[in-house]
């Protein structure tokens, strides 16, 4: 699995992340089962209905090069390169419309990027196509076994992943005082930046991990941000609170919309 380490954490630290990841792993058997996916680009505009203007959001089905942003989906009818699925229509001075995306699953491209090789896989036409349908259900059956096998503590994971003796201890030792200078830096950490962050970045202490596209990380970011917070009306031992730590934004309930 690519980046491994960023999956089992996003995994780990939102019901919003859990969906997608199995949502990958879902439209692929929807491909291998012949339901029909495609690649989706968020679109936004505004327009005049009855001399009033109003704000449009949606998707376009797209026959573009996938990119961070891109999302693939299964859908629950056939649809074209072109085709606009709206969401939300909201003209000024009256209630929002919103509308049910026509999906079965829903993720992000670099989701599927990171768990499926990339020879398995190809688009045409606005159409998500699945070239190898034996070898994509070997990899989805090995990733389903995989995923049954996590345990629900992320910051575990993270500790005995990223952390030294030495850093827990260090962060043990500190004060109150600097170690929520250290949580300020971690909320601050890569919140602007629009690319890829790798070990090589310079990263603050609570940050050691954090790596894959900027604009990926607030659910990994968020979860961390509660867990040093939490850590430090406690002051126990680190390891032992993170055997404990569930993450709250996880046992959020989550529907498409």
């Amino acid at each position: 699995m690519k980046n491994k380490h960023e999956i089992i954490e996003k995994y780990l630290s939102s019901t919003w992340d859990r969906h997608s990841i199995l949502g990958a792993v879902n439209i692929v058997q929807d491909r291998i089962d012949g339901i029909p996916a495609c690649l989706l680009n968020k679109v936004k505009f505004i327009s005049t209905e009855n001399g009033k203007e109003a704000f449009n959001e949606g998707w376009e089905v797209t026959d573009s090069t996938p990119n961070n942003y891109s999302c693939v989906a299964s859908m629950k009818n056939k649809h074209l390169a072109g085709d606009y699925l709206k969401t939300l229509f909201s003209a000024k001075g009256e209630p929002k419309i919103k509308y049910p995306l026509p999906v079965r699953s829903l993720t992000y491209f670099n989701l599927i990027e990171q768990l499926f090789d990339p020879g398995l896989y190809t688009f045409s036409g606005g159409q998500f196509l699945v070239k190898h349908k034996e070898k994509g259900q070997e990899r989805i059956n090995e990733l389903l076994e995989e995923f049954a096998n996590i345990e629900d503590k992320p910051m575990h994971y993270v500790l005995d992943l990223h952390y030294s003796n030495f850093q827990i201890n260090r962060i043990e030792k500190a004060s109150t005082q600097q170690v929520s200078l250290w949580v300020d830096e971690l909320e601050q950490f890569a919140k602007t930046e629009k690319r890829i962050i790798t070990e090589e970045d310079p990263m603050p202490l609570l940050a050691l991990g954090l790596t894959g596209f900027s604009k990926n990380l607030e659910s990994r970011r968020k979860m961390r941000i509660d867990f040093w917070r939490q850590w430090i009306l406690r002051r126990s031992d680190i390891r032992a609170f993170a055997k404990q730590y569930i993450s709250p934004y996880a046992q959020e309930q989550w529907l498409y919309g």
